[in-house]
């Protein structure tokens, strides 16, 4: 339908919806698009997902194209004030909250180079379950290039918990010794027990420059994922071979004479004792391999796949090539409030109430009192599957003297 002194058509009601100056974004979904935005939710599923609340997209008001465009204008804003805004956050932080700890450098252009920080919670956490950390810096979140560094351990649920963070513009011996030092002022120089990490030859040069009292050993899951480069694609692709080898290579049972026996039938049946980067983790066993450090039961608790595997996809919500530090900041807090809401749902039933015991006996009664549901769980099938792993091994007679 066209009118006169007009040279288009005009639009129905059913139109309008398309109309460029009809569009706009009302608070409640650019406070939306923020809060999907710290989950890493992007515009499109942001668009979807209010779309589904709203009974259907023409009841929102807006298209794609302006939720991105809110997207961008939150960059913009942040534009080349990113490293002041995150600092300036930080330095709120530790005037308003107790206990929150943070340090920075800068380079010889005035750029940000390192960063550190832990807060309370998460300095109490170590306090009390620090004595076997990680610390893995394989995590790029950001477009400057700055790697992400938890040091990480496991809290009295057997989940993970972060200890402390930081980011650094080097992978260098520098920047790990700077990282380390912080990370002991910050936690009144308390040393963990052992420490897991890659075979990054800075990170062990940092180690050894900072830390004294801690065992250093190699986070068997990373050594574990470079296995389909280290070995033969047609080998791995033999379903046989991996889990055998994983067999024996996550066995916490074994001895270290039955280890070395397993291992050497594995590469043996496999053909592949010419494989020099087998060769050189098998020398390096000591670091890596539970048999070897059996007598110190904790520095086996970070080890295991599941684990592993569930931290590094916690901590890859974080990256983001194109990003800048404030939404890391922003996704980063996200992450670590849902963690410590974990933490409290799990320790309130611990709290409040008590396991349901099995036996009569004292330990598992005693036991009931002092673990988390969690952890006594696991240990009460330790105590159900005891007298049917036990044997006898000869009688004594006692003698009783009578005068």
């Amino acid at each position: 339908m066209f009118y006169e002194g007009h040279n288009h058509r005009l639009c129905s009601l059913k139109e309008r919806e398309f109309q460029k100056n009809l569009r706009t974004l009302n608070l409640y979904i650019k406070q939306t698009i923020v809060n999907n935005y710290k989950l890493n939710i992007g515009a499109t599923k942001t668009l979807r997902i209010l779309a589904e609340q709203s009974n259907g997209y023409a009841n929102i008001g807006a298209s794609l194209t302006e939720f991105k465009n809110f997207q961008i204008n939150i960059k913009c804003y942040i534009g080349d004030k990113d490293a002041d805004m995150f600092l300036d956050y930080l330095k709120g932080l530790s005037e308003s909250q107790d206990g929150f700890y943070f340090a920075y450098e800068v380079d010889e252009d005035n750029c940000l180079a390192r960063i550190f920080w832990a807060d309370a919670q998460a300095r109490m956490n170590y306090s009390m379950f620090g004595d076997t950390i990680t610390f893995d810096p394989t995590y790029g979140t950001n477009k400057y290039h700055m790697t992400f560094t938890p040091f990480t351990g496991v809290y009295n649920h057997k989940k993970s918990v972060t200890f402390a963070a930081a980011l650094v513009d080097h992978e260098n011996d520098g920047s790990f010794i700077w990282v380390f030092k912080k990370f002991l002022d910050c936690m009144g120089n308390k040393e963990p027990q052992c420490i897991l990490t890659g075979q990054d030859p800075a990170i062990k040069l940092g180690l050894r420059s900072v830390f004294k009292k801690a065992r250093h050993r190699y986070c068997m899951w990373h050594i574990m994922k470079k296995l389909t480069d280290k070995v033969e694609s047609q080998i791995c692709k033999e379903i046989d071979f991996v889990e055998r080898i994983c067999v024996v290579v996550w066995d916490t049972d074994l001895e270290p004479l039955e280890f070395e026996e397993k291992w050497s039938q594995v590469i043996s049946n496999f053909e592949l004792n010419d494989n020099t980067w087998l060769t050189y983790m098998y020398s390096k066993r000591h670091k890596w391999i539970h048999s070897y450090f059996r007598d110190k039961p904790l520095d086996c608790l970070l080890n295991t796949t599941q684990r592993l595997e569930s931290q590094n996809s916690y901590f890859k919500r974080f990256e983001s090539i194109d990003g800048t530090i404030v939404e890391f900041w922003l996704r980063f807090q996200s992450a670590i409030e849902q963690q410590c809401y974990n933490q409290r749902f799990l320790d309130a039933p611990s709290d409040t109430t008590l396991p349901k015991v099995s036996s009569k006996t004292m330990v598992e009664k005693h036991a009931s009192k002092i673990y988390t549901h969690t952890v006594f769980y696991e240990f009460q099938k330790q105590v159900q599957a005891a007298p049917y792993s036990c044997a006898v091994r000869g009688f004594f007679e006692q003698k009783t003297s009578t005068l």
